[in-house]
């Protein structure tokens, strides 16, 4: 979360809103799923910030189906999660996804 977090804050700084608000335009997901309120039981303290009111998604397709963001940032080394299905539906949602994938080392990256 240290990458939203610091997108967060950047977006309270050039929107005017609170980080908490900015927040809200944020959304994370886990190896379990889209970060959700009703998992606040069983997420890290740090993820509890980015829970959404949102029905359960358990994987990355499902998610950006749903909440159609503009962006995805991958940086949790979790390897070929960026699946050509997943820059598909980004671009059937966005005329120029932003499509980031930063885990190292690149056998690692999304």
């Amino acid at each position: 979360t240290g990458i939203a977090e610091l997108v967060a804050l950047e977006i309270s700084m050039q929107s005017h809103l609170s980080p908490e608000e900015a927040r809200k335009n944020i959304w994370l997901v886990d190896s379990k799923g889209l970060i959700v309120s009703s998992r606040k039981e069983s997420i890290q303290p740090f993820k509890k910030l980015y829970a959404h009111e949102h029905e359960p998604v358990k994987d990355l397709l499902s998610a950006i189906k749903d909440i159609k963001p503009t962006a995805l940032i991958g940086s949790a080394g979790v390897g070929q999660s960026f699946t050509k299905e997943v820059i598909e539906a980004m671009s059937s949602i966005n005329k120029r996804p932003i499509i980031l994938a930063l885990s190292n080392p690149t056998s690692k990256s999304e």
